[in-house]
C-alpha cells in the first residue's frame, strides 16, 4: 500500500490532470476509462485498509471512519452536480463539446478542500489517503453523466 505522502502526490498529479482537462474544450462523450480506473483503484485501496484490524483494533472506530468517507463522497456528489452545470456545452457540426470555466475550477478546489477537511476526522491508518482516487473517479462519473444528458438535450433541440 502506498504511504500517505505517496497517495497525496498521486492525488495532486491526478487533480492537476483533471483540472487541465476540465478547462479545455473537449467533446462530450462517455467512453473515457479514467473515472472507472480511479474508482476501481480507490475501491481496492479502501478494501485493503479493512484487513488492517489486528488484535486490539477498534472495528467500531473503523465503521465510523467509513461513514465519514461515505459522507465525503455524498457531499462531493453534490459538488459534482453543481460543477456539471458550470460547464459550457454547445453543439458544432453535430458534435457536442464542453468546456469548464473559473467556476468549474473553484468548485473542484472547494470540493477537494471539503474532502480533506473530512479526512481529518478519519483515524483508521491509510483510509483517509486511499479514498481520494475513488473520490475523483466517482465525481468524474457523476459530472460526466449530467454533461452527457445536457448535451443530448441540446442535440435533440437542433
Amino acid at each position: 500500500m502506498p504511504t500517505l505522502a505517496q497517495n497525496l502526490a498521486i492525488g495532486l498529479a491526478v487533480f492537476a490532470y483533471i483540472l487541465y482537462r476540465q478547462l479545455h474544450t473537449r467533446p462530450v462523450k462517455g467512453r473515457s476509462l479514467l473515472p472507472w480506473i480511479l474508482l476501481a483503484l480507490g475501491a481496492v485501496q479502501i478494501a485493503g485498509t479493512t484487513g488492517r484490524h489486528g488484535p486490539g483494533s477498534h472495528v467500531g472506530a473503523f465503521n465510523t471512519d467509513l461513514l465519514v468517507v461515505v459522507a465525503a463522497m455524498l457531499i462531493g456528489a453534490g459538488f459534482a452536480c453543481a460543477r456539471a452545470y458550470t460547464l459550457r456545452i454547445w453543439v458544432d457540426k453535430g458534435i457536442a463539446y464542453r468546456k469548464g470555466n473559473v467556476w468549474t475550477a473553484l468548485l473542484w478546489m472547494l470540493s477537494i478542500a471539503v474532502h480533506f477537511s473530512l479526512d481529518a476526522f478519519v483515524h483508521t491508518p491509510g483510509l483517509a489517503g486511499t479514498s481520494l482516487e475513488a473520490y475523483f473517479g466517482l465525481m468524474l462519473l457523476i459530472q460526466r453523466e449530467i454533461a452527457i444528458r445536457r448535451a443530448a438535450k441540446l442535440q435533440s433541440a437542433i
